[in-house]
């Protein structure tokens, strides 16, 4: 975020924060049927990931960075109050379409179960579903969130689970043991990047065909592709 500040000096922020266990439940919903949200540590990406925007966040916005902030569980449940805020912050009219997702433009994403709600017509919160995370990694993220809320004041994350309150922070050895594997995960995303930025197009492409998705194959075949996913 901070970088992108540096090369777009007039942008305009919005930052989408929500609980961060739907996120990671999200996650795993998402890799039961998706590989790359299936790879290793995406849970541990998003949890400390999340901490890290927000400090991004704080740091753009003190250096004089326009930035709005909003909940995702506000957009979901009173899109009409929230849209009109984005709005008003870009500073364009609102337009009572924009509550509706009939005939959005969507054929960039493809079909898959975790899209199903974007794929609607209605901007709405997902119902009740079966729970996806491990009793371990809920008490993780319990834990952490305990530690925000108590560097925040109790005002972030603004959304959380009901028993955050009764546990305690990560330990010294639970928070130097989760930031170096995290970091490391950083330290292998910049090694692919680089990969991709150098490797010849003709690996990368036989690559790519193999890792992708079969929903994605399937679509390939009756989308034309422009070389680049």
């Amino acid at each position: 975020m901070e970088q992108l500040a540096r090369d777009f000096p007039t942008a305009r922020f919005i930052v989408i924060y929500r609980n961060p266990a739907d996120i990671c439940r999200s996650i795993v919903r998402a890799g039961q049927k998706a590989s790359w949200f299936s790879r290793s540590g995406m849970t541990l990406r998003a949890l400390l990931g999340y901490a890290e925007m927000k400090k991004g966040a704080d740091r753009i916005a003190a250096n004089g960075m326009q930035v709005h902030l909003l909940q995702y569980e506000e957009l979901v449940r009173e899109p009409e109050g929230v849209l009109r805020g984005i709005c008003d912050f870009l500073q364009i009219p609102y337009d009572p379409r924009m509550v509706s997702l009939e005939n959005a433009e969507r054929s960039a994403i493809y079909e898959a179960d975790h899209h199903a709600n974007v794929k609607g017509k209605k901007i709405r919160p997902s119902g009740p579903r079966e729970e996806v995370l491990s009793p371990a990694l809920k008490r993780k993220i319990a834990r952490y969130t305990h530690l925000w809320r108590k560097k925040y004041d109790g005002h972030w994350p603004a959304f959380a689970e009901a028993e955050t309150a009764g546990v305690g922070n990560p330990n010294w050895l639970e928070r130097i043991s989760d930031s170096l594997l995290y970091r490391s995960y950083k330290t292998f995303d910049r090694m692919v990047l680089l990969l991709y930025c150098f490797g010849p197009i003709s690996l990368l492409r036989m690559y790519r065909e193999m890792r992708r998705p079969p929903e994605i194959a399937k679509q390939g075949e009756r989308v034309p592709s422009s070389g680049a996913d």
